[in-house]
Parts: structure tokens; C-alpha cells; sequence
């Protein structure tokens, strides 16, 4: 059993529950079954926890600690997940459409294959992080720091990149269609075969980046 406890006074939380309680609860509350609860995992210190498959669709995790979790295959929908902290956790193949990931830390992440459909990620660190093959369509990352990250055949169609940090990226195969780069730093990204059907990459800053194979071709 995992014990919840507050990720700044070490206060047990969630009125004594474990983690597998709380996400029992969570699961009647979805189901709209008698006793169910929302999930608050609020500020909670999760660092290493097992969350792997969990259902916390419209969850609460608004700042939690989740340093090296395994939430791989986890569903997230429009979970609040706002200044959370998930540096080197997995989350490959999560579900996470819709999810509001403003200032969420995602720093060296494992998100391969990970559904971001419409989430919000303004501002999130996501430097270093494995996004190869994520969904990202309609997604909003104004702002966010994506140095050196892999965006692997990542599809970002219609998403939004205004003013984001991409220096060093790896946006081989990337599909940007109709995606918004204004003033984005692409400095030294690796753009080979990158589809930009309609891309709107005004004031975008692409010294040293490699456009080779790109659709349509960049000078």
C-alpha cells in the first residue's frame, strides 16, 4: 500500500488513504457510483510510485510530485496537472487529451507514444523529454522549453508553439501541419523530412537547423 503524504509538511493526506484507496474511489466516482470520490492528489508527494494503467480521468493532481513514476498506459483526460512535477517519470502510452499541464515539470520524461491531443502545456520544462510518436494535435505549448527534446514523427498538427524553446530539438519526421511557430527557437533542430504544410513559422529563429527532406522544402 502506498501512503499519500503532503510533498511539503510530510502531513499524511487524503484522510489516511492509500494511493490504491484513493484510486478505487476515483473509480466509482467516474462510474457515478454511490461513495465515489474525485481523486485530490494535490501537492502530494508521489516521487517513485506505481500509478501504471490508472484511470484518473478529470483527476486533481494540481503541483504532486511524481519524480520517477511509472504512469505508463495511465489516462489523464482533462486531468488537472498543473505545476506538477514529473521529471524522469514514464509515461508511454498515456492518455493525457485535454490535460492542463501549465508549468508542469516533464524534465527528461518518457512519453513516447503519449496522447496530448488538446492539452494545455503552456510554459511546461520538457527539456530532454521522449515524445517520439506522441499525439499532440490541437495541443497549446506557448512558452514552453522544449531544448534538446525528441519529437520523433511526433504528430503536432494545428498545435501552438508561439515563443517556444526548441533549440537542439529532434523534430525528424514531425508533422506540423497548420501548427502556429511564430517566434519559436529552433537553433541547430534537427527538422529532416518535417512536414510544414501551412505552418505560420513568422520570426521563427532557425540558425543552423536542418531542413533537409522537409514539406514544403525551407530554404
Amino acid at each position: 500500500m502506498t501512503m499519500i503524504k503532503h510533498g511539503f509538511t510530510g502531513a499524511a493526506m487524503c484522510e489516511g488513504r492509500s494511493l490504491e484507496e484513493v484510486l478505487a474511489l476515483h473509480a466509482k466516482y467516474l462510474k457515478g457510483q454511490e461513495g465515489g470520490m474525485r481523486a485530490d492528489l494535490s501537492y502530494a508527494d508521489l516521487t517513485g510510485c506505481d500509478m501504471h494503467g490508472a484511470i484518473l480521468n478529470r483527476a486533481n493532481l494540481h503541483g504532486t510530485i511524481l519524480i520517477g513514476a511509472n504512469m505508463a498506459g495511465t489516462v489523464l483526460i482533462r486531468a488537472n496537472m498543473r505545476c506538477a512535477n514529473m521529471t524522469g517519470a514514464n509515461m508511454a502510452g498515456a492518455n493525457m487529451a485535454g490535460a492542463i499541464l501549465i508549468h508542469a515539470n516533464m524534465h527528461c520524461a518518457n512519453m513516447t507514444g503519449a496522447i496530448l491531443e488538446r492539452a494545455n502545456m503552456n510554459k511546461a520544462t520538457l527539456i530532454g523529454a521522449d515524445m517520439t510518436d506522441a499525439n499532440m494535435t490541437g495541443a497549446t505549448l506557448i512558452g514552453a522549453n522544449m531544448t534538446r527534446a525528441a519529437l520523433i514523427r511526433a504528430n503536432m498538427t494545428g498545435a501552438v508553439l508561439i515563443h517556444a524553446y526548441m533549440t537542439g530539438a529532434f523534430l525528424i519526421g514531425v508533422n506540423m501541419t497548420d501548427a502556429n511557430m511564430d517566434g519559436a527557437i529552433l537553433i541547430g533542430a534537427d527538422m529532416t523530412g518535417a512536414i510544414l504544410n501551412r505552418t505560420n513559422m513568422t520570426g521563427a529563429n532557425m540558425d543552423g537547423a536542418d531542413m533537409r527532406g522537409a514539406i514544403p522544402a525551407h530554404a
